[in-house]
């Protein structure tokens, strides 16, 4: 999920590079060329060219977005995340309408207004829904504090321990030390959101199951 909206990033901003590499580039070669010679240049070509470059500018917010969605977990981690990474590309792409037209000298700021209302609505229903599903998780939810210490050492304790033994930590991340319940019930809600979020296990290369998520979410939450 984390790495499907960077890919998502990727290909928007190989479009951009592709638009300007086999696009705009060879047209603006040619009207110089044409400059050059006294011929007139060629008008079918610097309109695919405008074309090409209106894509790009299209592209920009939504490709700024992918490329620091890495920071919000509670999205790409988002039952509906493809949903939610499709509205967000399509709201700060209409976004960028109103500078297309203030370059013109036309202003509408409402073109914003409704933006940003649209992207409020996005994330309170994004926030509503989170809730929703954290809560019924908990309450469908049981385990011992045994049993989720035993999933704590298997999926954290090998980064998040006084020494850890994941290869290339030499302390624990950002002095996160989850060795003990005591300490796991110190950073609990954070815990809790990264976990619910599947930013943690980093990339999930302890092979972490949605049904232990769960449980662990769960008892995260009543600490």
């Amino acid at each position: 999920d984390r790495a499907a909206y960077i890919h998502m990033g990727i290909l928007l901003g190989t479009l951009m590079v592709a638009n300007v590499f086999f696009g705009i580039i060879p047209p603006q070669r040619d009207f110089v060329k044409a400059i050059n010679a006294g011929l007139p240049p060629n008008a079918d070509s610097l309109r695919m060219a405008k074309m090409r470059s209106m894509h790009n500018n299209y592209f920009t917010l939504p490709v700024l977005f992918c490329m620091v969605s890495n920071h919000y977990p509670f999205l790409y981690g988002h039952r509906y995340n493809w949903l939610i990474l499709i509205a967000v590309c399509l709201i700060t792409a209409a976004a960028r309408q109103f500078f297309n037209l203030r370059h013109k000298g036309i202003y509408k700021p409402g073109i914003l207004v409704v933006c940003s209302l649209l992207f409020a609505a996005l994330m309170g229903v994004v926030a509503w829904d989170r809730q929703r599903t954290s809560a019924a998780q908990t309450a469908a939810a049981d385990i011992t504090d045994l049993d989720a210490m035993t999933l704590v050492g298997t999926h954290c304790i090998s980064c998040h321990a006084t020494t850890p033994s994941f290869a290339g930590f030499a302390a624990p991340p950002l002095g996160v030390v989850l060795a003990t319940p005591a300490d796991v019930k110190l950073h609990a809600d954070k815990a809790k959101e990264v976990v619910a979020a599947k930013y943690m296990p980093l990339g999930n290369i302890t092979g972490m199951t949605d049904e232990e998520r769960q449980k662990l979410v769960s008892w995260l939450g009543h600490l």
